[in-house]
């Protein structure tokens, strides 16, 4: 495990690129530890979350951007940038900040081609930077406990994992149905987007990598012809018959929880004023099959060293 450093004379400087609800995560740890971290930049095409982040973290003008090629052109802005752009558009803005001698964060899944991840190595190799996927998981308390376990050997050998994704019916359907990753030609596989996480994990408990992945799964459920009847012909959860019964009711999931206990953490947090809120999920055949991390990352600029971070040989 790496050894936590003594905290640092300034704090060490970051800069945001996607400023959406894991790019506001990792940010946060600046305001649970401002004597580790400071954020200076940021980039995010959406004005209304731009505008409020550099608010909220006092950036000024000029290091506020709506493109963040724009950022990369710029000279060194900081000791590292956290990218947390969507998971198709993660390779580009790697390989220019590793150009550009950035210290990288990297939200998960690395990318959602080999191809693309070997493009990210390359640059990360050739810069010599330092570079990690957020793969938060592993520094959890609870894995750590687990590890310990594993390590002690109390289990024997380690012969086969049964490991279960406890997603839940309503986080799915936020996510993989309405949600940001509801088309794989827009974003990816669930395996990849959400539990490229497990995998990270069993290939954590093995200790050794994997040499063959077999997956399987079809389109089931969210159907047009598995729409229910007394839903009719609605297309939003506030005009349909079948809402009062429905586990995926946006009224149930958003608005009741809002209203009446006040709740606007995850997800109500992430809602748009203009989206799918209340879409009905059966309408379209759409479904598709801070921590210790953040204070690992950080102090390893003091040490000096990638320890617990990908290995590229």
């Amino acid at each position: 495990m790496l050894e936590v450093p003594n905290v640092p004379k300034e704090p060490l400087t970051i800069s945001i690129i996607g400023a959406g609800q894991r790019g506001n995560n990792y940010a946060q740890y600046s305001e649970l530890f401002p004597e580790w971290l400071k954020v200076v930049a940021v980039a995010e095409n959406h004005p209304d979350k731009r505008n409020a982040f550099a608010k909220k973290y006092n950036i000024p003008n000029e290091n506020v951007f709506n493109d963040w090629s724009d950022m990369a052109k710029r000279p060194r802005l900081s000791n590292a940038v956290a990218i947390c752009t969507p998971d198709k558009l993660h390779m580009e803005p790697s390989v220019a900040f590793a150009n550009s001698k950035y210290n990288i964060l990297l939200e998960k899944p690395m990318a959602v081609t080999v191809e693309d991840c070997y493009k990210i190595v390359e640059a990360i190799k050739q810069n010599e930077v330092i570079f990690a996927v957020g793969h938060v998981l592993r520094y959890t308390s609870h894995m750590n406990v687990v590890m310990q376990v594993i390590n002690s050997k109390a289990l024997g050998d380690i012969i086969n994992i049964q490991h279960l994704e406890p997603i839940g019916h309503w986080h799915f359907a936020h996510s993989y149905v309405r949600g940001n990753w509801s088309q794989e030609a827009s974003s990816t596989f669930s395996l990849m987007a959400k539990s490229c996480h497990d995998l990270d994990l069993i290939v954590y408990m093995m200790g050794s990598n994997c040499k063959k992945i077999s997956s399987f799964g079809t389109l089931s459920h969210f159907r047009k012809d598995k729409k229910p009847v007394e839903a009719g012909i609605a297309t939003n959860c506030l005009n349909c018959n079948y809402e009062p019964s429905c586990p995926y009711s946006a009224k149930k999931i958003y608005i009741e929880p809002f209203l009446k206990d006040g709740i606007k953490s995850w997800p109500n947090s992430v809602v748009q004023p203009v989206g799918h809120i209340g879409k009905v999920f059966y309408k379209k055949q759409q479904y598709i099959f801070l921590s210790f991390f953040a204070l690992y990352f950080f102090s390893s600029f003091l040490h000096h060293r990638t320890t617990h971070f990908t290995n590229f040989n």
